[in-house]
């Protein structure tokens, strides 16, 4: 079946001891293609981890030598990819013309008696490669996709291929190789590079999973495949969403989006392996009920041993030591806030700044708290008291444990200030994407 990049041979045989056993159908192995392999020998990375993920949502897609042979095929396989990786994230694959020798983003050699593969890179290494990406578009031989198409149907398997080749162009790794991260076989179908990062429980039905590409030729993403892709390429809704983050140790930050939350840490500069988890599992007594369901819109940093946590008009507070809630709570807005504006039914963001003042925001507007009594003259517009571009109101913000810089996050998009200074400067280069930057962060 599908054994895309090489890991060396003590995997390639064991991958050949075992793939008999293991697919209903003929296995093939894949082998990289010469181009692939010559950048890998010069010193490209093997392994696809999370330093793979494109830092762009707009991927160009090219195709070497399409033909009329090819013109309905490759038609299903743009139609697959718009309807999977596409749809259920922020990504947009872009032009499905004819390669030029300058072309960049994803270039698709149509071959014929090869077996389908993305050779010995993946994600971002595959950028303007080209034959970066072969896709076999008959199926008859090796024997061993015949054998798949008299199973399936050729519209069918190659759709399901191409789902998985495009999968390994985004940086995600064979899902039966977490393996290694946790001891436990299942597909022992072996091959390709290891990742760095895991999503979710091992996931049987992903169509990352060789074997069941192999054995039921998928026709969608699995929920886990949404999971990590919105994780690393974003939600394709998230303007409802409810979302925040909030530093914790000076080593972490925990990122909110909706109910599942991701935990970051500064010294990996990625998410945590088994983020996004669902908040219930991470903040103990967390509620069940609405809006708490849905999420935070808001985390306030109040004090060495206390969180606030804003969800429509409702908020609650949560103990930093035991990461569970306060009894009593949640409690109903403006209850406990003292000089509370009236106008103000929910909060949309925090921010505990540089000065020791903590700071709420909602739409264009801002309050200062010294302690849980609003400050004497607020609310004010963010419009000429903060020296940002979001002055409409922004999703989250926070300071950079350890810097003088600040960052603020709205959209697809984010900002770094420069908070060493009154002037509080936005740094040359901003607004940058999260994707690629944030990796493992929802947006």
């Amino acid at each position: 079946m599908m054994n895309h990049r090489r890991t060396g041979a003590a995997l390639w045989a064991l991958g050949m001891l075992f793939s008999g056993a293991v697919c209903s159908s003929g296995c093939v192995l894949e082998t990289a293609n010469d181009e692939a392999d010559a950048l890998a020998e010069a010193g490209e990375e093997l392994y696809v981890s999370s330093s793979s993920i494109w830092q762009q949502l707009s991927i160009p897609v090219c195709w070497e030598n399409p033909g009329d042979s090819s013109a309905e095929r490759r038609g299903w396989i743009k139609d697959q990819i718009t309807k999977t990786w596409q749809q259920f994230s922020q990504l947009k694959f872009t032009g499905w013309g004819t390669c030029s020798a300058s072309s960049k983003g994803l270039r698709i050699q149509v071959v014929f008696g090869k077996v389908s593969s993305t050779g010995a890179l993946g994600g971002k290494r595959l950028d303007g490669v080209k034959n970066g990406i072969m896709l076999n578009m008959n199926m008859s031989d090796p024997p061993e996709y015949l054998d798949l198409v008299n199973k399936f149907g050729l519209q069918t398997i190659l759709r399901s291929i191409a789902t998985h080749e495009f999968g390994h162009a985004l940086g995600f790794e064979h899902e039966q190789m977490r393996f290694f991260d946790d001891g436990v076989p299942r597909c022992l179908l072996f091959g390709g590079g290891l990742g760095d990062t895991t999503v979710g429980k091992y996931d049987s039905v992903s169509i990352m999973d060789s074997c069941n590409v192999n054995d039921t030729a998928p026709q969608t993403i699995s929920a886990t495949d949404k999971l990590g892709l919105q994780a690393y390429y974003g939600h394709p809704s998230p303007a409802a969403v409810r979302k925040d983050a909030i530093g914790w140790d000076g080593q972490n930050f925990f990122f909110f989006f909706g109910k599942n939350v991701s935990q970051y840490s500064v010294a990996l500069d990625r998410s945590v392996s088994g983020f996004p988890a669902p908040i219930s599992a991470v903040f103990s007594g967390w509620p069940t009920t609405t809006p708490w369901s849905a999420g935070t819109d808001a985390i306030l940093d109040q004090s060495s041993t206390k969180l606030y946590f804003f969800s429509g008009d409702r908020y609650l507070r949560v103990d930093k030591a035991t990461r569970k809630v306060d009894s009593g709570y949640p409690k109903t807005l403006p209850g406990g806030w003292g000089n509370w504006p009236s106008a103000w039914t929910s909060v949309d963001s925090a921010i505990k700044w540089t000065n020791g003042k903590t700071y709420l925001f909602r739409g264009s507007e801002y309050v200062r708290l010294t302690g849980t009594d609003v400050d004497a003259g607020y609310p004010k517009p963010i419009t000429g008291n903060w020296n940002i571009p979001y002055t409409s109101g922004f999703d989250y913000g926070f300071v950079y444990p350890g810097t003088s810089k600040a960052y603020f996050f709205k959209g697809k998009e984010y900002i770094r200030v420069d908070v060493s200074t009154s002037s509080e400067v936005t740094d040359p280069g901003y607004p940058a994407l999260i994707v690629g930057n944030w990796r493992g962060v929802t947006f």
